[in-house]
């Protein structure tokens, strides 16, 4: 099947990585969380769709007008989890929904997606060299959302951030 959204054809992609065996016992409980508790089989998932965004403000360069962005929504559901992660598709920058496909469906990033959401650092490691930096931002961003998911933490909290002082997005 075809997803289409903003003259783009997107094959739509649902990728299941074949279960393994998780190093923590307990998710949202960081103090348990050392890689030695009992051992769950986890399958995941990896979820992609067409997402169009509606600018306010048309944006222009030399490029051209444009008052739609058309991204891509990336899931990654595990057990009762979801990381979310968000690929733009930009064409100045000569990229595709099929060059962010293709990345995708690449058997390193279903490695990478694989490993314990706890080892985060060893995920992002394993993921390939990019033809598309926009698909490995999605799956970076997908797999600190599972990382923090995991710890039981909003991300800002892990890094050490003021949501206070957060600008306005």
């Amino acid at each position: 099947p075809v997803v289409k959204g903003g003259g783009h054809h997107l094959p739509s992609l649902q990728l299941t990585v074949k279960p393994r065996q998780r190093e923590y016992n307990a998710p949202g409980n960081a103090a348990t969380c050392s890689g030695k508790g009992p051992a769950t089989a986890m399958t995941v998932t990896l979820e992609v769709e067409p997402l169009s965004l509606t600018l306010r403000t048309p944006f222009t360069i030399s490029y051209g007008t444009s008052t739609v962005r058309e991204n891509l929504l990336l899931r990654l559901r595990a057990e009762d989890h979801i990381a979310w992660g968000e690929a733009a598709i930009v064409p100045y920058y000569h990229e595709t929904p099929e060059r962010v496909a293709a990345y995708l469906t690449d058997p390193r990033v279903r490695e990478a997606i694989d490993r314990d959401p706890l080892h985060l650092d060893d995920a992002l490691q394993a993921l390939p060299t990019p033809p598309s930096s926009f698909a490995r931002a999605a799956i970076d961003i997908a797999l600190h959302d599972r990382w923090a998911s995991a710890l039981g933490q909003p991300l800002y909290r892990l890094w050490g951030l003021n949501p206070d002082r957060a600008p306005a997005t």
